[in-house]
Order: C-alpha cells, then structure tokens, then sequence
C-alpha cells in the first residue's frame, strides 16, 4: 500500500471487506420503509450522531476525533466504499488516517460525489455519507464514548452539527426531511442553545 491509498477493484472489495460491511451496514439508508432507512448500521443499538458532510470534508475537530476514535479500536486505516451504485462497491479505498490523503481520495476520485460507507476493520463503527452534505456516524458504546471524549462531549457534538444544519440546509434540504433526519438521532433543532 503506497503513503496516500490503494483504490480496490470491486472484486477486490468483495474478496477483503464485503462480509464485514454488510456486518456493519443494514443497506436500508434508502429503503422506503421509513423505520428501516433511519436504521443504516445492522447493529439497531448503535448510538447513533449525525456530523456535518462526509469523511472527506470532515470538519477538522471531526476528523480528529474520529481518527483518535478509530485508532482506539485499532483501526490505523479506513475502508472507504460507494453504496450508491448499482452494483455497488465500484468504486473502494483503503487508506490511512491522515487529512491529506483524505482529500487526495476527494479530489482524484468519485467516492464524494456518491453516498459512500466508511469503516474500519474492526468492525466496532460506521459512517454513512448521504450527498444532502451530512454523515451519520455509528459504533458499538466503546467507541462511541472515545469518540464523544475526542469531540468535547455529546452535546457540543450536536450542537455544532446543529448550527452547520441550519445555516447550510435551508437550500438543499426539505423541511419535512431535515425534522426526520433530526430525528433519526433522537434530535430536533430546539437542542440547539441560543
């Protein structure tokens, strides 16, 4: 594996990573059960946040306590897929946890312009990247906590997701839908202190 990141053919993803995605991830993100599409990771006791755009544009507070989340678990690299496409898993990385190379996979490859699943080999979290600029992060309690330790807690962690929802989705997404994804995770824009 070269210091930037290896893309895998979809072969490649199947052979190496597919049964512990689908561990991780439910595929329901887009089914039009609506109980089912608030439910992307197959583990339904997850705790579940939502953080503003995907793991290649993570804010850098974000992408700090992911990666210190993540090392904790003893994930070192990150497997990043498309689950947009049909068949999906055409377009995967493995890389390591370092910025710029999060934004060398954003700029020479498609993986930002398609919701994509990221996740780790220990299979302990997940990331779901919707294209409406949001992800939402899973994980078992573990790494949720070190997760919330790394971010300055749980409720700054919303908040700031909050602030970013209400100044950047007004244009992009519907009202009925931004009180749903809201709620998917157990929020509303009232948490937001003034």
């Amino acid at each position: 594996m070269s210091d930037i990141f290896t893309s895998l053919t979809q072969s490649e993803f199947q052979e190496k990573f597919h049964s512990l995605h689908d561990r991780i991830f439910s595929g329901q993100e887009d089914s039009d059960i609506p109980d089912e599409c608030d439910l992307p990771f197959t583990d339904r006791y997850w705790e579940r946040v939502l953080l503003e755009e995907g793991v290649l544009n993570l804010p850098d507070e974000n992408l700090r306590a992911l990666t210190i989340a993540a090392e904790k678990m003893g994930d070192r690299q990150i497997i990043i897929t498309d689950s947009e496409t049909r068949p999906p898993h055409q377009m995967s990385v493995i890389a390591t946890w370092n910025a710029g190379t999060l934004d060398h996979i954003r700029t020479s490859t498609l993986l930002n312009h398609f919701k994509n699943h990221t996740f780790g080999q220990s299979g302990t979290w997940g990331l779901v990247y919707y294209w409406d600029e949001f992800s939402i992060l899973g994980g078992t309690s573990v790494f949720m906590e070190a997760f919330f330790e790394a971010a300055g807690g749980r409720q700054r962690v919303k908040e700031r997701f909050l602030r970013f929802a209400a100044a950047h989705w007004w244009a992009s997404v519907e009202p009925p839908t931004q009180v749903k994804i809201l709620k998917s995770v157990g929020w509303s824009f009232g948490d937001v202190a003034p």
